[in-house]
């Protein structure tokens, strides 16, 4: 008796130990949007004040991620808000798009390929230069949206908010208007070859300002070995 008393609480022990693994992991990863560094707490309080809102999120919030296949250089989320506690929420917007810079989508692509397609090894200095250039052009992002709201009938989603990343946190990111209706579009649909070609001429010098630095460190071949399944 005394010998099955102590593997009932041995069994109970284990399956309370496990739950509390199992609540920790599931919290720790609701509690990241999108496997990023931005949390739950920290993003809600931006379109808060972006809304001029009192409502806060409910338990019925949650993400979907429609970045998947779309870019690399960024994690893209539909946010279902869930309001809750507060006036005048019928004016609130139901869905938002929160863009969070990062590699972590060409991260997970690059560990999928084969050990001598990987183009950075095991050199994490790569990785975050990559990293830098990203908060670069999330800061410039930040600003375009900015410059754009000063002129009238442009079809671009409304900003709520958009913050670049300051000197000692990692917390980039822009929260837009979630556009009824819309799909992705290749350039090509719209844009004539004319209307290209006026661009063409500042291409290398943009290519240049954005990937001179990666240039210097990567040589060619390393370049090229990520499409060896794709070379004939």
């Amino acid at each position: 008796r005394e010998l099955r008393e102590r593997t009932v609480m041995r069994c109970d022990l284990s399956k309370y130990l496990f739950c509390v693994l199992l609540l920790s992991v599931h919290m720790s990863h609701s509690e990241q949007i999108l496997e990023t560094q931005i949390t739950w707490a920290d993003f809600e309080q931006h379109p808060r004040t972006g809304l001029g809102a009192d409502a806060r999120f409910g338990a019925n919030k949650s993400v979907l991620d429609i970045g998947e296949g779309n870019g690399f250089a960024s994690r893209c989320g539909l946010i279902y808000c869930d309001w809750v506690g507060g006036t005048d929420m019928d004016k609130l917007p139901t869905r938002v798009v929160l863009k969070i810079p990062s590699s972590l989508s060409f991260r997970k692509i690059y560990d999928a390929l084969p050990a001598d397609q990987r183009l950075f090894g095991g050199d994490d200095g790569k990785w975050e230069k990559m990293e830098g250039h990203l908060r670069g052009i999330h800061q410039v992002e930040v600003v375009t949206y900015e410059f754009f709201e000063a002129f009238e009938g442009l079809k671009i989603p409304k900003r709520y908010y958009g913050m670049p990343f300051s000197e000692n946190k990692n917390d980039g990111q822009i929260c837009l208007e979630y556009m009824e209706n819309s799909r992705m579009m290749n350039f090509h649909e719209k844009h004539t070859v004319e209307q290209v070609k006026q661009k063409a001429p500042t291409a290398p010098e943009l290519l240049n300002n954005l990937f001179e630095d990666l240039a210097n460190t990567m040589p060619l071949d390393g370049f090229l070995s990520m499409y060896k399944g794709a070379q004939p």
